[in-house]
Formats: structure tokens, sequence, C-alpha cells
């Protein structure tokens, strides 16, 4: 099926999915900040497990999905279904609203709660869920409070849901209990297991690419995630947009076998008529039911008139979308030519230089820091300030090195820039400090052991560590991870081997 010749089945043209010719400094300008989350890091008194963090999204899912209506979580959390089908102009919504009696205070739990939201409402896969969600939390976070924004692009029930004090969410996890509006963008068709039910091209507009590729590797494989569920939510529109040209079709040619029809009743009755066959007064009755199914005929006309304007507004708009799917894919290949220009120096000094992790008793458990030595001579070129690590062994991820180490008092799954050493991106689980790390960079996904409440299980993360399944068995924290196929096998808790789904990681 050809991605850039398909059609398009939502029946709004919001204009946040309209390419638009943007000045690239002009744009860079407007970006006066890097979306960080600030995350508490101190003790915790109580520490909720992740399906527990899930399980809020999976009630708000089962709640009221009505129109305009709420579904609400014990006065924490609150689910609006911003939709309004009569309007036809503007993105409909769900508005996922942080109440004062929240206690979440890491951005990877909003992201839990809603990803897990978004399988039960729309049926998406988790990692669909979570690349989602991630980019919501992005999205909201460059707009917040920008309402006017959000009026241009949104039907009017959505904006009558916000205002400037709490659209968006604060990058600082204190402002977000009672400030905090999370707006999720809908396209028409929302329905259960329609993978275009979020607008991920509205997600994915130029300021949110433009904050994108501050990171070291530009996001380029989340933002290759994010074209594909467009492209595929098009390839569903085209299935969907030529049922109704069938429709349509059948429907005129229905209708212009009635108009015959009623040309030749109209015909006969003149006749007979004529002929003294029937009386006047019966002449009469006769046309004037022929004139009731002539006005019914008429109505149903320019119904198939109005869904032919809709259905050809509609090939507009595909049009439009694959023409910004296509800008999308140009920008990332210009991106990943960027990107592949840098890894050569890197390549270069590997062969000059190796790296070395200098181990260290402390408080009685050894803690490496990350060295950079020479290959000839053994003499240390630059030291990291990563002092923490508790991994045995580096991994490789693109650019970067992945490992383990401390951080905030718990160990966390890294990627350490390969040429200066810094850490680039910090996952939030705590994992087992020696934990072995199974890379598997042609699939997006690395293993690793990780605790949840006060057990230790299998961990999938994504390229930006975040964690996105974890085993519905407990395992042995030393346990080897072997992936094979569709399966990886590990040690369980009791000892013995299991095998466990690549997808799920369900037994």
């Amino acid at each position: 099926m050809n991605k850039l010749t398909v059609f398009a089945l939502s029946l709004i043209v919001p204009w946040a999915l309209v390419a638009l010719e943007v000045d690239r400094e002009e744009l860079e300008s407007q970006i006066t900040r890097t979306v960080e989350f600030e995350n508490y890091q101190g003790p915790y008194e109580r520490v909720d497990t992740i399906e527990a963090i899930r399980g809020i999204g999976v009630a708000l899912a089962a709640g009221p999905r009505a129109a305009g209506e709420t579904a609400d979580y014990f006065a924490r959390y609150q689910i609006i279904r911003a939709v309004d089908p009569d309007v036809r102009q503007g993105l409909d919504a769900d508005i996922l609203v942080i109440l004062d009696g929240a206690r979440v205070d890491h951005i990877d739990n909003i992201r839990r709660i809603l990803a897990a939201y978004l399988e039960e409402a729309y049926r998406y896969s988790s990692a669909q869920a979570w690349l989602i969600a991630e980019f919501v939390t992005i999205y909201n976070a460059i707009y917040r409070g920008e309402i006017d924004f959000f009026g241009e692009r949104y039907k009017p029930i959505v904006i009558r849901n916000v205002s400037a004090d709490n659209v968006g969410i604060a990058t600082r996890y204190s402002e977000w209990p009672g400030r905090t509006r999370l707006v999720t963008p809908l396209r028409a068709y929302e329905a259960p297991g329609v993978i275009g039910a979020v607008d991920a091209l509205a997600l994915t507009d130029q300021r949110v690419v433009e904050e994108l590729r501050t990171r070291p590797d530009m996001a380029l494989e989340e933002r290759r995630e994010m074209v594909d569920l467009v492209e595929r939510s098009i390839e569903e529109d085209e299935l969907r947009i030529e049922r109704e040209q069938r429709e349509i079709t059948s429907e005129r040619e229905a209708a212009e076998r009635e108009r015959e029809r009623l040309e030749a009743e109209r015909e006969a009755v003149a006749e007979a008529l004529e002929r003294e066959e029937i009386e006047a007064a019966e002449a009469e009755r006769r046309e004037r039911e022929l004139e009731e199914r002539e006005r019914m005929l008429v109505e149903r006309q320019e119904e198939i008139v109005e869904r032919e304007q809709i259905v050809e507004r509609e090939r507009e708009e595909v049009q439009r979308r694959v023409e910004t799917v296509r800008e999308r894919r140009e920008e990332i290949a210009e991106d990943t030519r960027t990107v592949m220009e840098r890894a050569p120096v890197a390549l270069v000094e590997d062969v000059r230089e190796v790296l070395f992790i200098q181990t260290r008793m402390r408080a009685g458990r050894p803690l490496g820091q990350l060295l950079m030595i020479d290959g000839a001579t053994a003499t240390v070129l630059r030291r990291s300030q990563l002092d923490t690590i508790t991994s045995r062994r580096i991994e490789r991820w693109g650019n970067d090195h992945l490992l383990i180490a401390e951080h905030g008092g718990h160990p966390r799954l890294m990627r350490i820039d390969s040429a200066s050493l810094v850490p680039t991106t910090t996952g939030s689980a705590e994992l087992f400090p020696e934990s072995i790390v199974v890379p598997r960079p042609d699939r997006g996904e690395i293993f690793a052991i990780v605790r949840d409440g006060a057990g230790w299980y299998l961990g999938k993360f994504n390229g930006s560590l975040a964690l996105l399944e974890r085993s519905s068995v407990e395992v042995d924290p030393f346990t080897h991870i072997v992936p094979v196929r569709d399966l990886v096998f590990v040690q369980g808790a009791d000892g013995a081997i299991v095998g466990l789904s690549l997808e799920d990681l369900r037994r």
C-alpha cells in the first residue's frame, strides 16, 4: 500500500495538522528553555508499585466515557472527556487533571498513569501508549499556560475546561497538584482499537520537534516511532474512506433507481387517468404520494452531496497529513546524517583510547568511576564525574555507553556520552545494582532487573530508559537474561528457568 497516496477519514480539519512554513530562527527564538522535568529525589515514606500507579490510569479508563463526562480517582486524578461531535473544526481532547490531593512527584509516574489509560481506553500497545504519553508530557510542558495556542487549535469544549493557570504541565513536580491539566489531542475517530485515536501529528509539531532536536541523539528513535504511528493511522483512514466512498456510490445508484421509478409511476398515473382507468381523486392521491417520495428523495440526494463534499475535504486533509509526514521523514533523515557524522570521531578515539571502570570500596561496597585511559601507556586521560557505578560491564547503545549507577540514592539505568563521559539520560526505575544489562538495538529494547515493591522483576526499557514492561513473575536478581526469538529466558525467584513473552514479559 502506497503510504503517500492514502486517504483520510477525519471529519475535522484541525489547525494542528496543517503543515506550516516556519522560519527556523524565529521558531528557535520561541523556545526559551529545554524541557527537563525536576522530580523529587529525597526519601519516601511509602513507595507505590508500578502496577498500583498504572492502576490509576486503568481505573480512569473504566469511568464514564460519554462526551463531556468525567472520571475521578479518589479526588486525586480526573479525566475529562472534552469531546463534542457536533463541532467539526478543532481538536477534541482527553484532559488528565492532577488534583490537589495527588502525591505524584515523578514525571514517569504521570506517564505511567496516562499510558495505562491509553491502553485501556483506546487499546494501544504498551510501547505505543508509553511513547504517546512521553510526547504528551513534552508537548504540554512546551505549551504550558499558552491558552491562546490551545484556543486556536481545540474545540470550545476543551477550552471551557482549562485556563492559562492550569493548562499543560510545569517542569517542577511541586507545581503539579491542583495546577495541571494535561491535554491529549484526539482525532474525530477516537474509538477503541483505532490507531489514530490520539493525534500524533499534533503532538509532533515544530516546537516539539525543535525541543527534541536539542538532545544528543535528537530523539531520532522516538520521532520515527511517532511518524510510524501517523502512517499507520493514515492507512486505517484509507480503508475507512474507501468503505465510505463505496457506501456513497451505492446510495447514489439507489437514489437514481428511485428517481427512475418515480418518473415511471408518474407516467403510469397520467396514462391511467387519460384512459379513465382511475378517477381524478385517486390520481391526485397518488400524485401526493409521489410528491412526498420526491421530497424524501431530494433530501437523500442532498445528504449524498454533503457526504461527498465531506469526503473531498477528507482527501484534501489527508494530502496535508501526507505532506507533513514527508517533511517529518526528511527532517529525521537530515538529523540522522548529523548524528552519524559525529560518530566517526568517537570511533577513532575508541581505537586509541580505552574505557575503564576504576573501582573503590565505599561503605563496604564497590562503586566505580568511568575513566578514559591511553591504550598504550595506561595513563588516565580523563575522568567522568560519575563515580557511583555499580555495573561490572559497560554496554553500547548508539554513540552512548549503557550502565547502572547510583543516582538519588538508588541504582538507575544510565546512558553516558562516549566522548564526554557525561550522563545524557537517566532512568527513573530502581534497578538491582549488579543486574546484567541486555541491549537489543534492533528492537529498541533494553532488559535489566528492576525493583517493584519488595520484589525483583525483569524490566523492559526503551531508548529513553523508560520502563515499558515488567515481568509477570518475580525473578532471581542475579539471573542471566537471554532473548531468543519471541521469548526471553530468565531464572525465576524459585530457581526455575522460565520463558517470558518478549512483547509483554508475561509467562
